[in-house]
């Protein structure tokens, strides 16, 4: 995506000598920087590429969301006066607008700014909401099901980082297995050390079904 094709850009190209462009290198943390007396953290607007947020509890790591292109990112829970300690970082190479805490509180006094800000902070929510309600209305065999579903080319996908997996879905190490193991022994998927396999995509799609609807 083009600077000039993003969301906010007829509010902050005004700014834009105020706003500097950071890239930051696939596998690199979103440096969190502070720039006002408060301890404000700057925050950032994704240009292109994509960010994983995380929150470390204790030795647990929480996945929180993915974000791509033409969306908010960084610490941005200040806004709301809490405080979320999550850590982000980069999937891939990702180019972002950085905001210093007094161009951000001067750029939502515009409405048009605002409004983008607010709205998109809203989906993402309500989206980390529904996830959250995922895992308590689904079964872990449907939500792996639609999982698989999404990711496969070719009725095969290459084996995740189950680390990785667990993170995402919110499954135990344990869980994550037992679930896959089900599904193979139920006929539905085959595996090799590189490959899982769809032997049965129409139960597959039957059992990750409610949850793709559910999410889309």
């Amino acid at each position: 995506m083009k600077l000039e094709q993003i969301a906010i850009y007829d509010s902050i190209e005004g700014y834009m000598e105020q706003i500097p462009v950071i890239k930051v290198k696939k596998g690199e943390f979103i440096p969190t920087r502070y720039s006002s007396r408060e301890g404000i953290p700057n925050k950032y607007y994704i240009i292109n590429g994509q960010i994983r947020v995380w929150n470390n509890v204790g030795c647990r790591k929480i996945w929180v969301d993915e974000i791509g292109e033409d969306w908010f990112a960084g610490d941005l829970s200040d806004v709301y006066e809490q405080f979320l300690n999550c850590e982000s970082w980069a999937v891939e190479d990702t180019l972002l607008l950085e905001f210093n805490d007094e161009v951000f509180q001067e750029l939502l006094n515009d409405v048009r700014f605002a409004k983008a800000f607010y709205h998109k902070m809203s989906q993402r929510v309500y989206q980390m909401y529904k996830r959250m309600l995922m895992n308590s209305m689904y079964s872990q065999k449907e939500i792996l099901s639609s999982y698989i579903i999404s990711k496969v080319k070719k009725d095969r996908m290459v084996c995740p980082n189950m680390n990785a997996l667990c993170e995402f879905l919110g499954f135990s190490r344990r869980s994550l297995y037992n679930t896959l193991n089900d599904l193979i022994k139920d006929g539905i998927l085959e595996k090799d050390d590189n490959y899982i396999y769809i032997k049965d995509r129409e139960a597959l799609e039957d059992q990750g079904k409610h949850v793709q609807e559910y999410m889309l």
